[in-house]
């Protein structure tokens, strides 16, 4: 939008100054294109060259290059630097050129391919350098094939020839060693698999991953109709995850053909019982309407930015934003990304955000002994919007995320001096059918909802309010909040469409 990014945004890099050309030689369109006004110039008739090339700041004041825009593509909803990739393939021991392209050799299935020229007498399995990449990328933005090539294909005026680069075969899939399958049912799924990733049998082993033979998350659902269609089983989508194998995928098939039963393990009711030694502390109550500090998890998140933008309006406070990162750096740099997506640039480096590296997965929100001290100390009102939404997983893997850091925020509310809480929880937990068969809002119950059973996301928030409801019959000034669908801004239109469940499944 012509202003410039924030500390650790990428961005296009503009070159500005007395050493910027005229232009192209005989182009002046290109030239017109390139060659803009500098805007930050004092000077008259100043120009800035946009160069192509892609970068970010660093808090060292170094800029880091992330590749060309030109080469900039994107897959299932995420942008994806093809440069950035081959940096980290050519720095592979034994590998001496490296060429990432997005192909699409089946209409809709569009995937990363790499292309590798080796050092003489070296040897790498495509296994090995999908390993090596996952150390430092992240999973999006992993080669599903990796071709090794004696050299790569150039055009006359020697410039490399991406068209003339090969569809990849079986060979250059990532796969284990191969293991053929065993009975009816794994060959049935071979067959299956084998259609859904254009595929020949053959070339599917009994362990081989199915993110690996090529497939990605899109597939997955068509994939898992169609053991549907042939099988006449249904098969959790976050259990075929953890595990993406033929192997895997057969044992769950014979365990879901087991008789089947929707009871929620004791352990959630358990869980639902707050610890007796969390409870207020016989003191002043807390600052409601004026308070000097605000601690708020989820502040990176959609909601959550839009409650801290409110927060900086209505209150005079100070807002601890708590964002999981390695340090207080990298969380003011997430924190400033999200802001800058959404729009709300005013707010990015506000002197009243602190970033603060934690994790709600961990003990004490991964702060340490004696800063979980200071902010029981200071904070007057928490906001716990931070959670692990995701409708795939069960209860126990979502439990750290949501129930856990519930719990470690209501220790804290009760720590130092006592704390208002508010709560962001999911109008699912809340809902039941009456007699009439319409949908009501509820207090406390002391079963879950019908359906819960297979929803590890609301048992997670269903356990979390009652142990938000115990709080506050102790005597803490405590509220529950229960949005439903969240989609876009309502005067902006400022959205996400990808973090949406409701819009990505329309999509």
């Amino acid at each position: 939008h012509g202003q410039p990014v924030p500390l650790g945004v990428s961005g296009e890099i503009h070159i500005g100054g007395a050493g910027v050309a005229r232009g192209y030689l005989n182009r002046p369109e290109l030239t017109a294109e390139r060659f803009i006004a500098d805007p930050f110039s004092e000077q008259a008739g100043a120009r800035m060259y946009k160069t192509g090339d892609l970068g970010r700041w660093l808090a060292d004041g170094n800029i880091e290059y992330l590749g060309r825009n030109d080469f900039q593509v994107k897959i299932r909803g995420f942008r994806i630097e093809l440069g950035e990739i081959e940096a980290k393939l050519a720095a592979c021991a034994g590998v001496r050129e490296a060429v990432v392209l997005a192909r699409e050799d089946v209409a809709g299935d569009k995937r990363l391919v790499a292309y590798l020229v080796l050092n003489a007498g070296v040897a790498l399995e495509p296994a090995d350098l999908r390993s090596h990449l996952s150390t430092s990328l992240a999973e999006h933005m992993l080669p599903s094939a990796f071709v090794t090539l004696d050299v790569l294909p150039l055009t006359p005026n020697g410039k490399l020839d991406r068209k003339a680069l090969p569809t990849p075969d079986g060979r250059a899939l990532v796969t284990r060693e191969y293991e053929a399958p065993q009975g009816e049912l794994e060959i049935q799924l071979v067959a299956i698999w084998a259609d859904i990733l254009s595929l020949e049998v053959e070339e599917i082993g009994l362990k081989d991953s199915f993110f690996g033979l090529g497939g990605h998350s899109l597939l997955v659902s068509p994939m898992l109709m169609a053991v549907k269609k042939n099988l006449a089983q249904d098969i959790a989508l976050a259990r075929f995850i953890e595990t993406p194998t033929i192997a895997a995928l057969s044992l769950l098939l014979k365990e879901s053909s087991l008789p089947k039963g929707t009871v929620i393990a004791p352990r959630v009711y358990s869980d639902a019982e707050l610890p007796v030694d969390i409870s207020p502390l016989p003191t002043a109550n807390p600052r409601l309407h004026q308070p000097d500090r605000v601690l708020l998890t989820g502040a990176n998140g959609f909601l959550g930015c839009f409650i801290l933008e409110q927060l900086l309006q209505q209150t005079r406070a100070q807002v601890v934003c708590l964002v999981r990162a390695g340090n207080d750096e990298q969380a003011q740099g997430r924190l400033n990304k999200a802001l800058a997506d959404l729009g709300l640039v005013a707010l990015i480096d506000h002197p009243r955000i602190l970033a603060l590296a934690g994790d709600l997965r961990k003990l004490q929100l991964g702060l340490s002994t004696s800063r979980f001290d200071e902010l029981a100390s200071t904070v007057d009102v928490i906001y716990h919007n931070g959670a692990h939404v995701n409708h795939l997983y069960d209860y126990n893997y979502l439990y750290a995320a949501n129930v856990g850091s519930t719990l470690s925020l209501l220790r804290l509310a009760c720590t130092g001096q006592n704390k208002a809480m508010h709560f962001v929880s999911t109008l699912s937990s809340a809902s039941c059918i009456n007699a009439a068969g319409e949908l009501e809002e509820a207090g406390p119950v002391d079963t879950p909802p019908p359906g819960f059973a297979d929803s590890g996301y609301c048992l997670s928030k269903w356990v979390s309010e009652r142990l938000v409801w115990q709080a506050a019959s102790r005597g803490m000034t405590a509220a529950i909040y229960r949005p439903g669908n969240i989609t876009g801004h309502s005067q902006l239109g400022t959205c996400l469409p990808d973090h949406n469940r409701l819009l990505r499944m329309v999509k």
